[in-house]
């Protein structure tokens, strides 16, 4: 038998420790620790189990509201911008005040370079692979 990893099954395990111990105390009349203190330690884990449970549970309130106090401050500054935008439209170096740089005007994608170096493996008869490369952009 192996020792348990996960934490159910180890204070099952302590339970049954301590009341085997308690129900026999001839067979084991002097273990190294005893059943007093074992029932000790594993009332500490499940006081301690049960203040987990009840910080987990804070703690994803906590993180719900702060999620919630964060779009709420990014919805509002998206809408002072759009405000600052419109009102400034022309002179973008003004929103520079406010944190922000104008929209970036439209680019022209560059098209793709030369393929070079193609080369055919016909190593299965099934699939004829290609490799190439590419120019240096």
């Amino acid at each position: 038998m192996q020792f348990p990893e996960r934490e159910a099954d180890i204070a099952a395990l302590a339970l049954l420790m301590v009341q085997g111990l308690e129900q026999a105390p001839d067979d084991f009349p002097t273990p190294p620790i005893p059943a007093a203190e074992l029932r000790a330690q594993l009332d500490a884990l499940n006081t301690a189990l049960a203040a987990s449970v009840v910080a987990d549970s804070a703690l994803r309130e906590q993180h719900a509201a702060k999620d919630r106090a964060l779009l709420a401050l990014k919805d509002a500054m998206k809408a002072n911008l759009r405000y600052a935008e419109v009102e400034v439209r022309g002179q973008p170096e003004k929103l520079s005040g406010l944190g922000w740089g104008g929209r970036r005007g439209a680019s022209d994608l560059e098209p793709p370079g030369e393929v070079r170096d193609i080369a055919s493996s016909a190593a299965r008869r099934r699939m004829s692979p290609r490799r190439w490369t590419t120019t240096a952009c």
